[in-house]
């Protein structure tokens, strides 16, 4: 993802390139989304390049002169490369073990693992760098402690490498890294739903059902 650094907006390389539009309709309500993007962001020219790349596929006139909105902005030569998975930050360590007592063999990262950490181990995605086991178990157990089931987490993984699947990003750099995953964020909590699409095989974007409320004054 590229981040314009003055704002929260976030650009996605490639996602109209995966997800392009499967009629002149959408298109023409992807445009007026693109008008109401404040002209300050840095990488609305970078938008505006996907945006004529995905509509080009469309006749002239097809898209009602909505097209015009991308005037004005130039093309950009080169596009940054997206930034990877940054790495995790540190669970906080655990509070001190009193005298005389002993630490459980399960919360010792570098002993064996539990049998419920390892099930999901061995389904998590692989990906391209670092993605330590001890930091991933640390992270899995900072959870278990805070009440999560280890299914629950189980069952994120297998959403997330579903969703991986189906955008083609299975075994690169942008996997995150599992404790990640399973860090305070709870990323395995997302639905990480698979992008829809359309009737013709084309990835598309969901658009929200018409609303059908008659306004106060028409009713017979």
């Amino acid at each position: 993802a590229i981040r314009d650094k003055a704002t929260r907006w976030v650009l996605i390389p490639g996602y109209l390139e995966w997800n392009g539009f499967e009629n002149p309709n959408v298109a023409i309500a992807a445009l007026k989304l693109f008008r109401d993007v404040p002209d300050k962001i840095a990488i609305k020219s970078q938008l505006a390049d996907g945006m004529r790349q995905a509509i080009s596929r469309f006749e002239p006139g097809k898209l009602n002169g909505f097209e015009r909105v991308l005037e004005g902005f130039q093309t950009v030569v080169g596009t940054p490369e997206p930034e990877p998975e940054p790495e995790p930050e540190p669970e906080p360590e655990p509070d001190p073990i009193s005298p005389g007592s002993s630490p459980k063999k399960n919360d010792e990262p570098g002993g064996s693992y539990p049998a419920e950490f390892e099930l999901v181990w061995q389904e998590y995605p692989k990906r391209a760098g670092a993605n330590p086991k001890k930091s991933a178990f640390k992270a899995w157990n900072a959870r278990r402690r805070e009440g999560v089931l280890p299914g629950d987490m189980l069952d994120g993984v297998r959403r997330y490498v579903a969703y991986l699947g189906s955008t083609h990003k299975a075994g690169s750099e942008f996997v995150q890294q599992a404790a990640t995953f399973f860090g305070p964020d709870r990323h395995f909590e997302n639905h990480w739903d698979i992008p829809v699409r359309g009737g013709s095989g084309m990835p598309g974007i969901p658009v929200s059902p018409p609303d059908k409320t008659i306004p106060p004054g028409f009713r017979g």
